[in-house]
């Protein structure tokens, strides 16, 4: 399996997650309704975080952060909805 998407109705609603061919997690999250909610995070293949994003319930964007390949944080912005 490289990838779980949960469907409701014919939206991505609830867990969502992708792996990497060796197994390593890519990215995981969670969707209403085809929306991005809470909280969501993606790695480079070595399992290092790369991204962090934070939604609101409606999707808004809320935090993102970023961070380089020597895993130094490259963004942090935060948003307001």
């Amino acid at each position: 399996m490289t990838s779980l998407v949960s469907y409701v109705e014919g939206f991505e609603s609830g867990p969502q997650a992708e792996w990497y061919p060796d197994g390593t997690k890519k990215e995981e999250g969670t969707c209403r309704l085809g929306v991005a909610v809470g909280e969501w995070r993606s790695w480079r293949p070595n399992g290092q975080l790369a991204e962090f994003s934070a939604f609101n319930p409606e999707g808004n964007h809320l935090r993102r952060q970023r961070w380089d390949k020597e895993g130094n944080l490259t963004v942090d912005k935060r948003y307001t909805p």
